[in-house]
């Protein structure tokens, strides 16, 4: 059950994930054919996806979703810290906002794409959350093979155990 929980979430991770790219490209779109305002509505909509995203990405220990978020958090505060700093009109915004959100989709997209075909790796319990190592047998609540500390609790259950199948 704990597993299907967890795919399901990896699901709405990788689809919040589009969801943010859409908007983005919507966005950005917006901004450079129709009327640079529209970022009114689709920034707090790509911070509100971002916040998601980067959720999901700090559970699951994904460091590109990570990044993802942040950026997708990044630029809608970005847009706005400009507009509220240089006291920007839409006129002295268009072209500045149209460059700015053309990098960003660059940018990002490269890192939706890698969410969608590397997604978060679920290991079972007897399997280092961070490498995968089985920590069967093990003395020391430490992963031999990326050093990362592993529960004492989890070390002493299968410290006589043999690797499950």
């Amino acid at each position: 059950m704990k597993n299907e929980r967890s795919k399901a979430g990896i699901r709405c991770f990788q689809f919040f994930a589009i969801l943010g790219a859409l908007n983005g490209l919507v966005g950005t779109y917006l901004i450079i054919f129709q009327d640079v305002e529209t970022v009114m509505g689709t920034g707090p909509a790509e911070a509100a996806l971002g916040l998601v995203v980067l959720i999901f990405a700090v559970l699951y220990r994904h460091p590109v979703g990570t990044v993802l978020g942040v950026s997708m958090i990044g630029i809608s505060l970005l847009l706005f810290g400009l507009v509220l700093t240089l006291d920007w009109s839409p006129a002295d915004a268009e072209l500045s906002f149209s460059v700015l959100s053309s990098i960003y989709m660059a940018l990002s997209l490269p890192m939706v794409v890698y969410v969608l075909v590397r997604p978060p790796v679920l290991y079972h319990e007897w399997q280092c959350t961070r490498c995968g190592y089985p920590i069967v047998r093990l003395t020391q609540p430490r992963c031999p093979e990326c050093g990362s500390r592993i529960e004492p609790v989890l070390v002493e259950k299968y410290a006589a155990a043999s690797l499950p199948e």
